[in-house]
């Protein structure tokens, strides 16, 4: 896992956003074990869905990211060094994300 080395080359690094297709297998415990590896960072983390990552075992393996009132993966994140806008455009059973009405309405 590179996760944990890339920190070597970032020291400065006071947040670690990964940004979806999490796992190579969308098994529940491929994101287990990716949570596990996760919670050694020294660092906040803050994970997000890509186009192949399923929203259901995702937000059962992270919890704590919460989800818009339509169930998108998609959030605000305000820090001292500015915010962060987290945008879902998993659209399941294409390989390619969208964004729809109801996702563009949350803006």
């Amino acid at each position: 896992m590179l996760v944990l080395p890339a920190l070597e080359f970032h020291a400065d690094a006071e947040l670690c956003i990964i940004t979806g297709d999490l796992t190579d297998q969308a098994h529940r415990k491929a994101y287990q074990d990716f949570r596990e590896i996760l919670q050694q960072l020294p660092i906040p983390f803050h994970p997000l869905v890509g186009n192949h990552d399923p929203s259901k075992i995702f937000s059962e393996v992270f919890p704590e990211v919460p989800l818009d009132k339509d169930g998108f993966v998609q959030q605000v994140l305000e820090t001292p060094a500015g915010n962060f806008l987290f945008l879902d455009t998993v659209e399941h059973g294409n390989h390619w994300g969208s964004f729809c009405e109801k996702r563009g309405a949350w803006l």
